[in-house]
């Protein structure tokens, strides 16, 4: 549907009333509108999800003519010759679908729902995107009334999705004990447990059919009246099943046994790649949650809050870290960074910076000394990755506080008064580029009610907008919002990334000076 037009001829030009230049590159319904309607539509869908050719006859809207409209697809688009009563061919029927035998509006629509399935399948990511693309595509498509995707799952059947079945029903089944001598559900005179078909489909027309092959479903009420059970396997391991249901008796053709066939075989893919993709993602979140810290300790004289949002996309965990380290009653360090690249190795990367600050922070060492011997060791580890850091010292009671950065994005204060500043500290060099390097220290004020912004360049990088520019708009968002550090944070985070999507880990750790 997205096809545009890459060659016209001027006969086709003339036929269709456009000239060469307004057709090339724009989609035939945009450039000749009076092909719009649903019906011609239709047709071209058929064409792609059939792969046969097809035609139907428009009347030119300007002249009267009757046109005849004959379209070819193959793996490249679709080729579509236009000819008049004139010129068309003694037998306008002689393709393989033609006017007569063209699907109607109902069926191209079931064809154009399976080719929005099969691209959806291929590109599904997660589980949850299977179950919404058969909830969306696969019942429409098949004009079924419900459907269930089960997975094996240590020796119990789990409803991963489901639609149309009752809620007693679904409970009945999920995380039931898996029985592997039924090919079929059955109740057992103790607990439920369940079989599921394995390497064959199964079609029951109607419920006689399924009870007269598996008599203890009897014993289970479902309001429907057909089935189709389809097992899905991938890489001859068995996943589990796909259930098909219809509110009425139902026979199954020939050619819906290997639609449904071929289907479960795009969904077995789709769900072996997307509990792949969500086991790793589990792992990733849990590796990053256990190298941040879990809470932040509570300090006299200091508010705090922070927030760790990983990227949109991909599963590797991020290098992006924040930490406050507590130094003695009213004295704390806070540290920001974020260490280059995603993966094992600047996730472990980082948490070895974190504890590197944090031990020299706790013996005692001025923010430049804290990131001259991080720096050392981020050296002598000679991890071939490079890492961005920002060092706090914070005095409560003196009410003062002192920075060093390690080419990182610059800190954030906001005055009692809420003007806000962009604190340009000194920059040292990142960690990982001289062994030998200084990072010259910066102090700064910090009056009752002043507030610290620190933060990865996740919260200020956004496509078409330059760092001054995003930094500036973010320091005039943090002038204007009031309330809690919690609803501060929530809105900063707001503003950086307003659709939600986020092509950068983000960390922000925010200090208010009581």
């Amino acid at each position: 549907m997205r096809g545009r037009v890459t060659f016209a001829d001027h006969t086709a030009a003339d036929l269709l009333g456009e000239s060469i230049p307004h057709l090339l590159g724009a989609r035939v319904w945009e450039a000749v509108p009076w092909l719009a309607p649903a019906p011609y539509r239709l047709r071209y869908k058929a064409a792609l999800a059939s792969q046969l050719p097809t035609s139907y006859t428009v009347k030119q809207p300007r002249t009267g003519r009757e046109l005849l409209l004959q379209l070819y697809p193959d793996r490249t688009g679709v080729s579509l010759r236009i000819s008049a009563p004139a010129d068309a061919p003694d037998s306008w029927d002689e393709l393989a679908l033609g006017t007569v035998a063209a699907p109607g509006p109902a069926s191209l629509d079931a064809h154009y729902h399976m080719m929005q399935l099969s691209g959806g399948l291929a590109a599904a990511a997660s589980v949850d995107e299977v179950v919404d693309l058969v909830a969306s595509h696969l019942l429409v498509s098949l004009n079924a009334n419900a459907f269930a995707l089960l997975v094996a799952e240590a020796g119990r059947v789990r409803v991963v999705g489901h639609h149309g079945f009752s809620p007693e029903l679904v409970d009945l089944v999920d995380h039931a004990p898996l029985a592997s001598d039924l090919p079929l559900p059955g109740l057992t005179t103790g607990a439920p447990s369940w079989g599921l078909p394995q390497g064959v489909p199964s079609f029951f027309a109607n419920r006689d059919e399924l009870r007269a092959a598996y008599p203890e479903s009897a014993s289970i009420d479902d309001d429907l009246g057909a089935w189709a059970w389809l097992s899905l396997m991938a890489s001859s391991q068995y996943l589990g099943v796909c259930v098909v249901g219809y509110r009425q008796p139902h026979s199954f053709t020939l050619q819906e046994r290997a639609t449904l066939t071929a289907i479960s075989a795009l969904i077995s893919q789709a769900v072996d790649r997307a509990r792949q993709y969500d086991a790793k993602h589990q792992l990733a979140e849990g590796l990053q949650a256990g190298l941040l810290p879990r809470t932040l300790p509570t300090m006299h004289g200091l508010d705090v809050a922070a927030r760790y949002l990983p990227a949109s996309h991909g599963i590797e965990v991020g290098g992006d870290f924040y930490d406050l380290i507590r130094l003695s009653d009213t004295e704390a360090a806070a540290v920001i960074g974020d260490v280059q690249g995603h993966g094992a190795s600047a996730a472990s990367l980082m948490g070895e910076v974190r504890t590197a600050v944090r031990a020299y922070a706790v013996a005692g060492a001025t923010a430049g000394e804290v990131l001259a011997r991080t720096n050392h060791l981020f050296n002598d580890l000679d991890p071939g990755l490079l890492a961005s850091c920002l060092y706090a010292h914070i005095d409560s009671f003196h009410r003062s506080g002192q920075l060093a950065t390690a080419g990182h994005c610059p800190p954030l204060l906001r005055h009692p008064d809420l003007h806000t500043d962009i604190l340009a500290a000194p920059p040292g060099p990142l960690l990982g580029v001289d062994p030998t390097a200084e990072y010259p220290t910066t102090d700064i004020p910090l009056r009752p009610g002043a507030l610290l912004a620190l933060y990865t360049d996740g919260l200020i990088e956004t496509p078409g907008t330059d760092f001054e520019t995003a930094l500036t708009e973010l320091a005039a968002v943090l002038s204007r919002t009031i309330g809690s550090l919690d609803d501060i944070a929530d809105t900063l985070l707001v503003h950086a990334q307003p659709s939600g999507d986020r092509a950068d880990d983000t960390a922000l750790l925010l200090l208010k000076v009581c």
